[in-house]
């Protein structure tokens, strides 16, 4: 069958004149088409993000590990390793948020993400 266009389109009138009538229209995206992993991808960090301002940084962490396994070059990667440092700082880990956020430095350092995960830190510290 072939693709199915982006978006409902009836026919031209000159197919209709043919007794073609046809209205198509395409399903939402899936996870396997790339709008469909990415729609996936904001819903997973969204999730991660209510938990940790809800005041459940293990389940945030939680869910931010279940996008780490399943999308590990997923596009919001940055944003999820901020929220990762977020969370294991309102967790009380230190330690594991300042290794978390060197290697998120060590990535891009003049990143947006990187200059947030900077002030988090600072924070963190009392600076």
């Amino acid at each position: 069958m072939p693709a199915v266009p982006a978006r409902a389109v009836l026919q031209a009138p000159a197919e209709r004149t043919r007794g073609i009538h046809a209205l198509t229209v395409q399903p939402p995206p899936s996870a396997t088409t790339p709008g469909g992993a990415l729609a996936r991808e904001v819903a997973l960090l969204d999730e991660a993000k209510a938990a940790l301002e809800g005041g459940r940084p293990a389940q945030a962490l939680s869910l931010l590990e279940r996008h780490r396994k399943e999308m590990p070059a997923g596009r919001l990667a940055p944003e999820a390793g901020y929220l990762r440092v977020a969370a294991m700082l309102e967790r009380g880990d230190l330690r594991a948020a300042e290794n978390e956020a060197e290697a998120l430095l060590a990535s891009d350092p003049t990143s947006p993400h990187a200059k947030r995960v900077r002030a988090l830190l600072e924070r963190a510290r009392g600076r």
